[in-house]
């Protein structure tokens, strides 16, 4: 049986990421949310990703940083 695979939404503000998920579902996309950069590189599972989301102004890290550590 195939995995679920998710679009993850790195964001820090709350609105944004539910916005975001009410956004995709009603497209048919399962979301999974992150508050920080920090909260998803913790969370791992980066094969469960379809595709991430990234606020480029996180307060913990830039969403370009992410991009580029996710990617090394």
């Amino acid at each position: 049986m195939p995995k679920n695979k998710y679009i993850f939404v790195v964001d820090d503000d709350p609105s944004v990421r539910i916005s975001m998920k009410r956004l995709l579902r009603e497209h048919g996309f399962s979301a999974l949310l992150f508050e920080s950069a920090n909260a998803l590189l913790e969370h791992g599972g980066l094969d469960d990703a379809i595709c991430a989301i990234l606020d480029v102004n996180l307060q913990d890290h830039s969403g370009i940083d992410l991009r580029r550590r996710l990617t090394d």
